[in-house]
């Protein structure tokens, strides 16, 4: 089951009508699971190849292995951005910083996508980033171990003309 800060972010997913769309999993991990069940397919990369071998399998789950190639992991994910209905960021910032993540989803993601991060409130920058070019939603709580934290969720682009000046 995932972890407490979640459990909204979780009960989102399963009423969102996802059964025929395509998820975009930067960074591996607890989510896959929700999102196998949720999504009709789902590429998940992930930089750690000896974690990412403990992680369970599904069907319509594609794990990839980056490694240290961080040119190939940006060259290969902008084209499955493009197609991506939803991008989620949760990524090792210690490996490649998400707010550098999060400009290339902004970029390259379609105007329908949805973007999410997860531990937003850790990666401050990325989610001041995603906060500027999308309307969003938080979801908000505390992990098992009492840490605040947060998931957001950038549900549509906001258009040029609603911008401040």
């Amino acid at each position: 089951m995932l972890e407490m800060n979640l459990k909204s972010f979780e009960d989102y997913i399963n009423k969102s009508k996802t059964e025929d769309k395509f998820m975009l999993e930067l960074g591996s991990g607890i989510s896959t699971e929700l999102f196998a069940r949720n999504f009709k397919s789902v590429f998940s990369y992930e930089n750690n190849l000896e974690y990412m071998m403990t992680l369970p399998r599904f069907d319509n789950v594609e794990y990839i292995n980056i490694d240290d190639c961080r040119d190939c992991y940006f060259s290969d994910i902008a084209h499955f951005m493009k197609d991506a209905d939803y991008i989620f960021i949760d990524n090792d910032p210690k490996y490649i910083k998400r707010e550098i993540v999060m400009y290339y989803a902004c970029k390259y993601a379609k105007p329908n996508c949805k973007i999410i991060l997860d531990n937003g409130l850790w990666n401050i920058k990325a989610q001041r980033y995603l906060q500027k070019r999308y309307f969003c939603k938080d979801f908000f709580g505390m992990r098992e171990e009492g840490v605040f934290t947060n998931t957001i969720v950038g549900e549509m682009k906001i258009p040029d003309y609603y911008k401040k000046i």
